[in-house]
This record gives structure tokens, sequence and C-alpha cells, in this order.
């Protein structure tokens, strides 16, 4: 997927264009997985995966997120219980 791509995905879902669209890098832990978060040594590298995210402000009582690869919205009420997640990809945006 390009930026092009993620912005004309972002609006056919949305209805509005993005007014951010950043690229990141995915990484591996070539060694120290699970120290660097523990003021441990850690050496990371990028590899040639990575992720798009296409977003704009939200407006309203909610965030709404949609997945391209799957096909599927999730909102989260931002009254929500932060204790119950969602079981299913959404589990990780949401506690972000």
């Amino acid at each position: 997927m390009t930026p092009d791509e993620a912005s004309r995905g972002f609006e056919s879902v949305f209805g509005e264009k993005p007014q951010v669209i950043v690229r990141a890098p995915g990484r591996v832990n070539l060694m120290g997985d699970h120290t660097d978060y523990n003021e441990g040594l850690v050496l990371p590298i990028a590899i040639d995966r990575y992720f798009i995210i296409a977003a704009a402000p939200y407006r309203g009582e909610s965030i709404e997120i949609h997945s391209d690869a799957l096909n599927e919205r999730a909102v989260f009420p931002l009254s929500t219980d932060h204790r119950r997640t969602p079981k299913s990809w959404a589990k990780y945006p949401f506690g972000v």
C-alpha cells in the first residue's frame, strides 16, 4: 500500500480526507528482547515490512478505526471501561 492508496481508502471509509499520513517500519530485536523497557540493552533492526496510518481528529464521543487488510471497523466509545478490551485485531490499538 502506498500513502496515496491509504488516503483514498481513508476517504472512502470515513468520508473525508485524512489530515495526516504516517509510515513506520516494522522491527525485530536481534538481541535483548523485552529488555528495552527495563533499561536493558537491545539491538533492534528495521525490516522490509511496514504499516501506514491515515488519520484525522475525532469528532464526538467515540474513536473509529478501520483495518484495510481485514476490511473491518472498530468503534471505541471514550467512556469505555479500558479493562474490557476487544477480542479482535483491534485489541492493540484500543490499548494504545
